[in-house]
């Protein structure tokens, strides 16, 4: 099950965050042949998503990802609704089937902005 957490972006500003991604064990997340994804529409069912620009940071033993939404991207959204994200991380598994896990889900608050 995914976690949960409510995000905040600036209409027409550059959103960046980086995700701390911990194993079972408490330590950080190997990403080795981990690929991070991550997106936000108005709802879960809508077609028309938004991707963000989604990358490891550092070395692959940090467990950390890097998401980020430039603000031309976030000029286009509406600032008077919230939307839905989640973070999905795509790996081959030991038994070489392609596995798609989502860790980390919430709400987008667009605050509007004057400049």
């Amino acid at each position: 099950m995914a976690d949960y957490e409510d995000l905040e972006i600036d209409l027409g500003k550059d959103a960046i965050f980086d995700i701390y991604l911990t194993d079972g064990n408490g330590a950080p997340q190997v990403m080795t042949g981990i690929t991070p994804e991550m997106k936000m529409a108005l709802n879960y069912t809508d077609s028309d998503k938004i991707d963000w620009t989604s990358s490891i940071k550092g070395n692959d033993s940090d467990g950390i990802i890097n998401v980020q939404l430039s603000n031309t991207v976030s000029a286009t959204v509406d600032y008077r609704r919230k939307y839905v994200y989640d973070v999905s991380l795509t790996y081959v598994d030991s038994d070489l089937v392609t596995r798609k896990e989502k860790v980390l889900e919430g709400l987008i608050r667009v605050n509007p902005s004057i400049t």
